[in-house]
This record gives C-alpha cells, structure tokens and sequence, in this order.
C-alpha cells in the first residue's frame, strides 16, 4: 500500500498542480481582464491618460487630412490661424464631447456585460451644432468689433465717389458671403446726412435689390434690408457692416453645418460604428456588429469561467493536494507551497513580460498596419495608437499584483512546512 501511493502521490500532485495553476489562470487573468473590460473607467481613465479631449482639438481638428470637416465646422468662415481651436472649443466645448463620450462608453458596456440588447454608439452632436450659427457669426462680429476704421471725406460724397464708395461695399458683401472678413470698415459718421442716403440708394440699386450674389446671401440682404438701411443713414459703421455680415454669411454657415449634419441621424446624432464602417473598406456595418457579439460571448464566458469555477479550481485544488499527503502535515503544506511558488512565479513572469511588451508590440503592429495607404487619417491613426497602447498596459497591468502574492504565500508555506514540529504536538492525529 505504501508503495501505491508513493506512486500515486506525484501523480495527484501533478495532475492537481495543473487544476490550480489553470484557477489561478483565470482568476487573475480571467478575473482581470473581463473586471476591466466591464468597467467603464478603465475606458475613461485610458482617454484621460492620453490627454484626447484636448487632441481632438490640437491634432485631429487641425490634421490637413480633415481640413474640409474643419472648415464646415467653422462654417467656412475666414478665421485667423491662432483663433481655430479656441473656436472649435466654443462650437464643440470639450466638457460636452467628454460627457458624450461616456455615456457612449455606459451603452457598449451595457451592452458587453449583458445589460443591453442592442448596441449604439454615438454621440449625439446635435445641440452644439445648433448651436455653431450663433458662435460663428459672434466670432465675425468680434473681428469687426476690432477693424480699423477708413475715414471718408468731400470726395466721397461727389457722385463717382457714392457710386465708387458703394461698389467697395458691394464688394464687401461679396467677401462676407465667401467667408471673407475686410480689412477695414467704412467711418459712416464721417459722411453727412445727404450723402449716406445717396449712398445707401446707390448701395441698394447695386447690391441688395440689383441682385450680386448667389441666391441666399442676395435673399439675406433683401430681408434686412430696412435695418440695413436705418444703419447705414445712421452712421452705425459697426453695425451696418455686422448686419450685412448676419445676412449674407449665415447661410453660408447653414450649408456648412448642414453638409456636417448630412451623414448623422436621428437630428445631429454621430454613429460610431457607421463611421468606422465607412473609413475601414475591409468591414462592413454588419461585420463590425458581428464582431462586437462575438466579443460579448466571449466576454461572458470568460466572466464565468473566472467567477466560481476559477475558485473551485484554486482553492479545490490546493485542499485536495493538501489531503494526498494526509496525514503528514510537513508535505500537506509544503507541496501546495511549492506548487503556489511554481504556479504564481509562472504567472507573475508572465504579466511581467506582457506589461513590458504586449502594449509596445500592439503599438507598433498598429503604425505598420497603418504605415501604407489608409484613408484614415494620420493624426486619428496616432491617437487611436496611443489609447490601444494605454488599454493594453492597463489592461495587464493588474496580473503580476495578485500572482505576487500568489507566489509569497507558497514561498510562506514551503518555509513553514520545515517547521511543523512546533505545532504537531497540539495536532496529534497529524505525523
């Protein structure tokens, strides 16, 4: 009998060490990586991390590539160099991207961890870009707010100089109908009563009623055409020019927001998953939405794999071992010791390697990827780099933690299993 079970012991032991070694697996990987998957702030400590919501500003907002999208954002409006991403920041304040972006983050956890049906991720742009008209057409009438101011004098009121005075005004309305804010604004005061009405006759003929510009801006004018007038007779150069700037550039910021409203739904509502579908020619829609159920599965499996399963397998394991070499107490705790030692090592050695290098690698395999052509654009390729590279660091960043410990207990009890003969006299059923 004896000799049976100095066979049958490193048999059990082995084949129990392989039962607790897989436990552990998944309850510190398992447990780890579906903890935080499932955990919203692992998403928004990530994003925070890589400092995104003032990116989107300084790099993609501003990235050549996106150009055009910036443009409609200002509503093609001239805006001076220095002045775009403060105004990108009032059109699209950052607090309310940030408080977008979460709540898109609740919903895909939701519905990964089971709690929603059907999964949408957006971000609903609506209130801010109805919003744009009113920052845009405030940001004109600060330029105007600071134009120097052409003083006008005699000549002016001569009838060449009304009739070349009011061509420069027409042309003006032409430039603040293509975006364009002038140079300087006329000094209105300086003309006498008579004159400004000669003027604002001339002005009319040529360009509000004489029909100069596109559709919309012409349209523009003629409906403010009584302020405009009051303005201008009362030398209000300021206000004469904001209100002709109001008429004829605020359908040009209408077209521009309406072509960044085109491709949304639901009244300014972003689809995330349709964007990537439309910039990633290799998927479609429905191959994506594929993918993200595939991944909840897996997610769910792995969440129940590493839940009681995982502890029965640790803990169940450890105590059977304990119990093959009942009733010696020095191997009944120095067997599960060596095996903890063996099997938090392997683990600890493990996360140690992925934390140095799965998230480096993934960086690196994603700038290759993205090195050949690719119609996303650079500045979205490095930050989408930059945050899987965070993900991946978080996400194993919790496995050499709890295998340290793992690996500190057996080593405890391996030592300890030396000196059992100062308890054993208090144990006497146990060798």
């Amino acid at each position: 009998m004896g000799c049976i079970l100095m066979i049958l012991r490193p048999i059990a032991s082995f084949v129990l060490g392989i039962i607790v070694f897989a436990g552990l697996i998944l309850l510190v990987v398992g447990g780890n990586l579906t903890g935080k998957l499932l955990d919203p702030d692992f998403y928004t400590g990530a994003l925070a991390e890589q400092d995104t919501y003032n990116r989107i500003y300084t790099e993609i907002l501003v990235d050549p590539d996106l150009e055009l999208t910036t443009q409609d954002l200002l509503g093609n409006i001239n805006v001076d160099q220095a002045d775009i991403v403060p105004l990108l920041r009032d059109i699209l304040p950052p607090e309310y991207i940030q408080a977008q972006v979460e709540e898109a983050i609740g919903r895909t956890v939701g519905y990964l961890n089971g709690d929603l049906e059907e999964l949408e991720v957006y971000l609903d742009l609506g209130p801010p870009l109805a919003n744009a008209k009113q920052v845009l057409l405030a940001y004109v009438d600060e330029q105007i707010d600071v134009l120097p101011v052409e003083e006008l004098d005699a000549e002016n009121c001569t009838p060449e100089g009304v009739q070349e005075k009011a061509q420069d005004l027409k042309d003006l309305f032409a430039g603040l109908a293509s975006g364009q804010t002038p140079e300087s604004l006329p000094s209105l005061p300086s003309l006498d009563e008579a004159c400004r009405e000669d003027l604002f006759a001339q002005v009319d003929e040529l360009a509000i009623v004489g029909g100069a510009l596109d559709q919309a801006p012409q349209e523009g004018l003629l409906a403010d055409r009584e302020e405009l007038q009051r303005q201008l007779l009362e030398g209000d150069s300021k206000g004469f020019l904001k209100q002709a700037s109001h008429a004829v550039a605020a359908p040009l910021v209408d077209a521009a927001i309406g072509r960044v409203s085109g491709g949304m739904i639901d009244q300014g509502r972003f689809d995330v998953i349709k964007a990537v579908a439309a910039y990633d020619e290799a998927r479609t829609e429905a191959e994506i939405r594929q993918n993200l159920t595939e991944a909840r599965e897996t997610i769910v499996r792995a969440e129940s794999l590493g839940g009681a399963l995982a502890i029965v397998m640790f803990f169940g394991g450890l105590a059977l071992m304990a119990l093959v070499y009942f009733p010696n107490l020095a191997n009944m705790i120095r067997w599960p010791g060596v095996t903890l030692l063996m099997t938090g090592g392997v683990v600890y050695g493990a996360g140690r390697v992925l934390e140095s290098n799965v998230s480096d690698r993934l960086g690196a395999a994603i700038q290759f990827g993205a090195g050949g052509a690719s119609p996303v654009p650079s500045s979205v390729v490095r930050l989408t780099t930059d945050l899987l590279v965070s993900f991946g660091h978080n996400l194993t960043s919790g496995i050499t933690g709890p295998a340290l410990t793992v690996l500190i207990v057996g080593f405890v009890l391996f030592v300890a299993s030396f000196f059992v003969f100062t308890i054993k006299p208090f144990i006497p059923f146990l060798k």
